[in-house]
């Protein structure tokens, strides 16, 4: 519920309105406030992803997955906070051929989906592909849901970067004898998160993808001015309260509406409430500092956009893209499959049918072996050199859920 409707509530005695009906879920997320509860509450064994069509057991051969934590800083005087993240890559580092880093949807975690995500990127690429929870997110420390600035949120991302997906680039890239590619792959409020960075740090990606970044909202989600208004009242008095006016567009994410409610149900670390008043004003911030400073973003850039998306607004991926000052930009805006006689929606790689996701897999593909580094060429001076693109075919359909 928003919340001009909680105080519409109130003004008419019903002051617990919302938490009466929240009351459930909100209780679970103050138990599961902080990273180590989470962590105890649910074990990676708890979890499981939905099947992926597109990978047949074969493709997973010679692969391996492992998981860990690091402590990372904001600066040098700031708290250490515990960052849980998974690698999925080749049984031998020498096979990598890229190193792919995701920026999960905030609300969201490392697991479900974006395992998914991983596991076809790591096996369409040679990538090893790394997947972290967020500060505040699935199993990572900070208060669950809470971003108390959009600077630091990067910057505690940038710090993880910095501190396992580069030493691992480093690494593969001398026992390789060539420099080894980092890339950046972000979905919504993730995608902004790895935008700021790469601002922040031109040098640290070779390339970032972007699917649905939330540089504007959607219609889905998209609150009234007076709600927007007495959330700038009610924030600074009550940040960590869940009450922010961004509307929950789960439903409209998927091309199969039923899908929304498997994950609110079996997506076990998904944030279920409304966005806590803070976080709802960082992210805010971080959309309004994404267009200001589009113009300076060098880094090459493939921004992937589902025309009929409700939850992140086309125009605000089409004016990133015009804005954008990257002299390698590209944009693919998807607006019907003709094989699955369906539109696109927000999420672009899984819960679609999977003649729907295959086309965007292909786009992702093509885009980054058109950029692989050849081991010949210093990083620096490294053009674009088109390599075999991999095509992608699906598997014989598995039992879903959804169906």
């Amino acid at each position: 519920m928003c919340l001009y409707a909680c105080c519409a509530c109130c003004c008419a005695g019903g002051a617990g309105c919302f938490a009466y009906q929240c009351r459930g879920t909100a209780r679970e997320m103050r138990r599961l406030q902080d990273g180590e509860a989470r962590r105890l509450e649910f074990p990676p064994e708890s979890f499981s992803a939905p099947p992926e069509p597109l990978l047949k057991d074969k493709d997973e051969q010679d692969y391996t997955q492992y998981e860990n934590a690091v402590l990372v800083r904001e600066s040098a005087d700031s708290d250490a906070l515990k960052i849980w993240y998974k690698t999925y890559c080749p049984a031998s580092e020498g096979d990598i051929t890229c190193i792919i880093v995701t920026f999960h949807p905030y609300r969201s975690n490392s697991e479900f989906l974006v395992k998914n995500h991983a596991r076809c990127l790591r096996h369409f690429e040679k990538a090893a592909v790394i997947v972290f929870d967020q500060p505040g997110c699935g199993r990572s420390d900070g208060c669950w849901g809470y971003m108390p600035s959009w600077d630091d949120h990067v910057a505690l991302c940038e710090s993880f970067v910095k501190k396992v997906v580069v030493p691992l680039r480093d690494k593969v890239s001398k026992e390789q004898h060539r420099s080894v590619p980092i890339y950046g792959f972000g979905e919504s409020v993730g995608a902004n998160v790895l935008v700021s960075s790469a601002l922040q740090s031109p040098d640290l990606y070779n390339g970032i993808i972007l699917a649905g970044p939330l540089v504007r909202d959607g219609d889905a989600v998209k609150a009234g001015g007076f709600a927007n208004f007495l959330a700038k009242c009610e924030g600074p008095i009550f940040p960590k309260y869940p009450g922010a006016p961004m509307k929950d567009g789960l439903d409209k994410c998927f091309v199969d509406k039923d899908f929304a409610d498997f994950t609110r149900t079996e997506n076990k670390l998904l944030w279920r409430l409304p966005l806590r008043m803070k976080t709802n004003k960082s992210i805010k911030a971080g959309q309004e500092s994404i267009e200001k400073s589009a113009a300076q973003l060098k880094t090459p850039i493939l921004i992937l956009q589902a025309s009929n998306d409700k939850i992140s607004s086309p125009d605000g991926s089409k004016l990133l893209y015009d804005l954008c000052g990257s002299k390698d930009k590209c944009i693919e805006v998807y607006d019907d499959c003709a094989e699955a006689g369906l539109k696109y929606s927000h999420e672009l790689l899984s819960a679609e049918p999977v003649e729907m996701a295959k086309l965007v897999y292909n786009d992702i593909t093509t885009w980054i072996s058109a950029r692989k580094i050849r081991a010949d060429i210093p990083a620096s001076a490294a053009p674009a050199q088109p390599q075999e693109t991999p095509q992608i075919t699906s598997a014989p359909a598995a039992p879903s859920p959804r169906n």
